[in-house]
């Protein structure tokens, strides 16, 4: 991307969070929706990052996507090799307890996991587990679509809140990326011939 071509798009980014902005204050959501959609157009739809598969650039719009990368990890750790696996991972059964074990305590069974390192069998015990979660701002490029508008007078003022909060949302990724293209493109020396004339294209990287 010529330097000279970043200029305009920083002015057209300017204007459409400008519009955001104001469009949230007076809940106009249909400009508060088109404002946003028309600062990730304005971002650039290649290159495409290798570790993700998505837009360097663009914002991921998808409720899919977004629970998959946000959605909490249980995590369990093994009191006999102190490793930590994925809840989600490791077998969980009913060990039968020792005969003292059973008449001492009245109870068969206890609720056991296998360790995938070590094939030890630990019990179920609250200390041993943790939970991990993406804390906002994630700056994931990702993002659930927007609300929708339900009937009732009591979703009135509730679809105004998740609106906005989305929008917030939304804007701060927008930021964060238009943040990555800036630093990417503005100082680039040498990329391209300043007396060539400008044809026009995106350049990838």
């Amino acid at each position: 991307m010529p330097q000279a071509r970043l200029p305009d798009i920083n002015a057209a980014f300017t204007k459409h969070r400008n519009e955001v902005i104001t469009s949230m204050k007076s809940a106009n959501h249909d400009n508060v929706f088109g404002a946003l959609y028309a600062l990730n157009a304005l971002l650039p739809e290649e290159p495409i990052d290798d570790d993700t598969g998505n837009p360097k650039y663009r914002v991921v719009v998808s409720d899919i996507e977004y629970r998959k990368l946000t959605a909490p990890t249980t995590y369990c750790t093994c009191y006999h090799c102190e490793t930590k696996s994925n809840y989600d991972d490791v077998k969980v059964f009913d060990m039968v307890l020792p005969k003292g074990e059973q008449i001492l305590s009245n109870i068969k069974s206890k609720k056991s996991w296998l360790c995938p390192n070590c094939k030890k069998s630990c019990f179920v015990r609250p200390d041993d587990f943790s939970e991990t979660s993406v804390k906002e701002p994630s700056f994931i490029g990702i993002v659930p679509k927007p609300p929708r508008r339900q009937e009732g007078l009591m979703d009135r003022s509730q679809y105004q809140r998740k609106v906005t909060q989305w929008a917030w949302t939304m804007l701060d990724e927008l930021e964060n990326k238009m943040a990555l293209f800036r630093d990417d493109n503005w100082t680039k020396q040498s990329a391209y011939n300043q007396d060539e004339e400008y044809d026009g294209g995106l350049e990838t990287n």
